[in-house]
């Protein structure tokens, strides 16, 4: 079942939700990060590292693939850039 592979993790403070992270992971090999999405006001904090090293805990031998067009921060936080992506954005 999809749910026994899903993660959500949330960064809050006091009631407020700072950002969150959505990915699936095997549990062993591959952790595959769908979101990472940190409010505006408060990027640049840690929040997303912190979001990364959370769910890297929870599977520490498993490797995290995503797909991103925010390139810079991942590079920051030890990605490398392999092969290429594809995407299709609606049935034709």
């Amino acid at each position: 079942m999809a749910i026994e592979h899903s993660i959500s993790l949330v960064a809050y403070e006091n009631d407020r939700i700072l950002g969150f992270l959505r990915a699936l992971s095997d549990g062993y090999i591959t952790i595959f990060i769908g979101e990472i999405i940190v409010r505006k006001d408060v990027r640049k904090q840690g929040i997303g590292k912190a979001l990364i090293t959370a769910v890297h805990s929870m599977y520490p031998t498993a490797r995290i693939d995503l797909i991103s067009e925010a390139d810079q921060f991942y590079q920051e936080n030890g990605f490398k850039k392999i092969g290429t992506g594809m995407r299709k954005f609606k049935q034709e």
